[in-house]
């Protein structure tokens, strides 16, 4: 079994990871607004930069109060994440409409990662006892859920709207 600085290890390790990750994504936002030309995508992109934002300030004074004594933990699966996303985004032969779609799967990957690695860190918070962690990656982590759901349902539309339609099928999407 894991005694009590095994699991501040395991935490610190995942939050280092989480906070890496989101620190990444803040700062490649930007550039994913510059390819989403749907209001809706953008709006979505935007509210996430937000959250990403709010939680990084959150987290950050837990991470040096509560972990002064670990050493910091680079982002190599969020890292990956980012780079192909970038890679997605600064390739100019494809059509505009196919690499939205492009980015938009790879920003879902990147947010379903962080929402998976976000549940461990709260049940590894409550485990330990951090309620105020807890709290806070809770708080973000709905608020993430919420957005996932909504941009699963403007992509599918926006998939819909590049697909050829048969004479007399509906134009609308989900």
């Amino acid at each position: 079994m894991i005694g009590t600085a095994g699991l501040g290890q395991l935490l610190y390790s995942s939050l280092s990871e989480l906070y890496d990750s989101e620190r990444r994504l803040v700062s490649v936002i930007p550039e994913i607004l510059h390819v989403f030309t749907t209001p809706g995508l953008r709006e979505v992109c935007s509210a996430h930069l937000e959250i990403c934002r709010h939680q990084l300030k959150q987290i950050e004074p837990v991470m040096e109060t509560e972990f002064e004594n670990h050493s910091k933990v680079r982002s190599d699966v969020g890292a990956t994440l980012v780079s192909q996303m970038l890679e997605k985004i600064s390739e100019r032969s494809l059509l505009p409409a196919v690499r939205q779609l492009l980015v938009l799967a790879s920003f879902r990957k990147l947010i379903g990662y962080q929402t998976a690695l976000s549940d461990s860190c709260r049940s590894l918070a409550k485990t330990m006892r951090l309620p105020r962690l807890a709290g806070i990656i809770s708080e973000s982590t709905e608020q993430k859920v919420d957005l996932e759901k909504t941009l699963a349902y403007i992509s599918a539309n926006e998939l819909l709207s590049h697909c050829p339609r048969a004479r007399g099928v509906s134009t609308v999407g989900i």
